[in-house]
């Protein structure tokens, strides 16, 4: 019986270790979101796709939204009507 633990714990103990090296190696990598930096000008695509029931004869629904890519410019627009949007 000791032969089969000795065996579970040569391949756990090497796949936790692994696991750990790679979660602390990429903790810091990604500080901000890919690709977009803070305060970047012009609009992305946002997209959201709904079907209404398994094929055939579903009904399906697109929508897209051209939105600003900087953070604070997209928090402004669900700011209410008549409040202040500093």
């Amino acid at each position: 019986m000791w032969i089969f633990w000795a065996i579970m714990g040569a391949i756990f103990v090497p796949v936790v270790a692994a696991a750990a090296h790679v979660t602390l190696r990429d903790n810091g990598r990604y500080r901000h979101r890919p690709g977009i930096d803070p305060g970047e000008q012009g609009y992305q695509i946002l997209s959201a796709e709904y079907r209404s029931g398994p094929e055939p004869g579903a009904e399906e629904t697109s929508r897209y939204w051209h939105v600003p890519k900087d953070d604070q410019a997209y928090a402004k627009i669900f700011v209410p009507p008549g409040q202040n949007k500093d």
